[in-house]
């Protein structure tokens, strides 16, 4: 299929996708009988990359982390173990960002009593 089609079944952009492409997330193949373009060609396999991609970056995973993944993955170079602690990482920077927000939201609670007692913006210590 070509990029455009790719980007209709995965519901990613073309432009996107020729961002993951330099990336090297992604590759196309250029049918070498053909001279008279440079069109690319992409399988199922590219499909299901794309949707992996954004599958994990649901999860908080960076563009770098995944492109890592992939050669992990495909070298087939990382332990389980290894895998588990990549893992278990990402749950850890989960849970930080929960605190932090958690302490952010009851800071902006604060500060709305703060004000709706007329007490001004500063927030309780």
């Amino acid at each position: 299929m070509l990029i455009n089609q790719l980007a209709k079944r995965t519901g990613v952009t073309v432009h996107t996708l020729r961002y993951y492409e330099n990336l090297a997330l992604i590759q196309g193949k250029v049918n070498p009988e053909l001279k008279s373009n440079n069109y690319k060609y992409y399988d199922e396999e590219v499909v299901e990359r794309v949707t992996i991609i954004k599958d994990v970056q649901g999860l908080g995973f960076t563009l770098a982390e995944i492109k890592k993944m992939f050669h992990d993955y495909y070298s087939r170079e990382v332990s389980i173990e290894e895998r588990v602690n990549i893992l278990s990482d990402k749950i850890k920077e989960v849970d930080d960002k929960i605190k932090h927000f958690h302490d952010m939201r009851s800071r902006l609670v604060s500060i709305r009593t703060n004000i709706e007692n007329g007490l001004g913006c500063k927030p309780e210590a």
